[in-house]
């Protein structure tokens, strides 16, 4: 007995270190930046939507109290404070928000404000880096690199020519307002953010995907509808469910897609929170009477499973730190706790450890560690019990 308590202390103490780690890895400052080593608007048009029929006050509530603000914090403050998004929305089902004319202040991209760019120096780059993207480069739906770009100098006339979606990665970093639009989500909802820009000439269809992240989509000019499907597995995590996200190296298999939950037609200025996991596809609807008219939104990635911040994840550092992984075979380190925790968190009983880590981790906040300490507890030790006892059942050692 006193060893399974001494084994359980050390795996609570490797808890304490993997907290600490996390938080030195992707950590919000006072100021909300992250620190990372390493026109004309047509009417509103419902096609059709299966949100989920409960409460369904509390989501017009909650939109009519952002229909009324005048600026994106607002905007943000509203959704974070509203328990009705916490509870039964994040990571949970699609939410759609129209807000003001003005409300996304300077972070409502146009394409003039994208050719200005060109004028300040903009190049071709690689995926990831602070880039356009160069749309001829593709493999499936995912933009691949090829060195004949990168770095070489774009003019206003190449990006006129483009006659297919061009992708900004890392708007933040090359344009101000896009900066502070990406930050008031960073810091709302203290997790770290990056916004990607797509902006697309004519009609064209975005095949079914999904992410590993928190996708809030700003609609900034033009028309672009959305469909987003109940997913096959609910909340994906890397490591256990394969890569975690599916879609980008080729077509989604119809047998990981559910039912429509969502199909409507974004306007500027309108927000549309989609769950990581949730396939989703769009098609661009030009206007006719605009031949050059470019369709425009910034999808802002809360980056929480993607960062691994997720209860499974934290619980596998736990394992590492406490010494329970330091077992050899053939060599090589393994972590036989480890794989009884994978095959847990892919039951149905073990799907709390699949959920992100609490909104507002990352925030910094003085009086928040209580209440994370309290989240991180109600989930951590029934799952963890459960592990144990699997492991036990299994006969697993968990000598650290």
């Amino acid at each position: 007995m006193n060893r399974y308590l001494f084994k359980v202390w050390l795996i609570y103490l490797g808890l304490a270190i993997c907290y600490s780690s996390i938080c030195m890895l992707v950590e919000c400052s006072e100021d909300g930046k992250t620190c990372d080593e390493n026109e004309e608007s047509c009417p509103a048009e419902d096609i059709s939507t299966q949100m989920s029929e409960v409460e369904p006050n509390l989501m017009e509530l909650l939109q009519e109290a952002v229909a009324e603000c005048k600026d994106v914090q607002c905007v943000l403050t509203e959704l974070v404070t509203d328990e009705y998004f916490r509870d039964d929305c994040w990571e949970t089902q699609p939410l759609f928000l129209r807000t003001k004319p003005g409300t996304l202040g300077k972070g409502k991209l146009t394409w003039k404000v994208l050719l200005e760019l060109t004028d300040e120096g903009l190049m071709w780059g690689d995926i990831g880096e602070n880039c356009i993207v160069h749309p001829d480069v593709r493999n499936g739906t995912a933009f691949k690199f090829d060195a004949r770009f990168k770095g070489a100098q774009m003019t206003r006339q190449q990006l006129e020519a483009l006659k297919d979606t061009i992708h900004i990665s890392s708007i933040q970093a090359i344009h101000r307002g896009a900066a502070e639009l990406v930050l008031h989500f960073q810091r709302a909802l203290g997790l770290a953010a990056n916004g990607n820009v797509f902006a697309t000439k004519g009609a064209k269809d975005i095949p079914l995907h999904t992410d590993r992240a928190e996708i809030f989509v700003v609609q900034t000019s033009g028309r672009k509808r959305w469909r987003i499907y109940k997913p096959h597995t609910e909340l994906p995590v890397w490591g256990v469910h394969g890569e975690g996200d599916w879609g980008k190296k080729g077509p989604l298999p119809a047998s990981l897609v559910g039912d429509l939950l969502f199909d409507k037609i974004l306007e500027p200025g309108d927000i549309l929170y989609i769950p990581r996991g949730f396939p989703r596809s769009a098609t661009t609807l030009p206007n006719m009477k605009r031949k050059n008219e470019r369709i425009i939104d910034i999808s802002i990635m809360v980056n929480t499973e993607g960062l691994h911040l997720v209860f499974e994840k934290y619980l596998r550092c736990a394992f590492a730190r406490s010494g329970a992984c330091d077992k050899k075979e053939l060599g090589e380190f393994y972590c036989p706790l480890g794989r009884t925790l994978t095959e847990h968190a892919r039951t149905e009983e073990g799907k709390p450890l699949r959920k992100t880590l609490s909104i507002g981790f990352l925030s910094g906040a003085k009086d928040y560690w209580p209440m994370f300490a309290k989240s991180m507890a109600d989930t951590i030790q029934p799952q963890l019990a459960m592990v144990l006892k699997k492991a036990d059942e299994k006969g697993v050692s968990q000598e650290p």
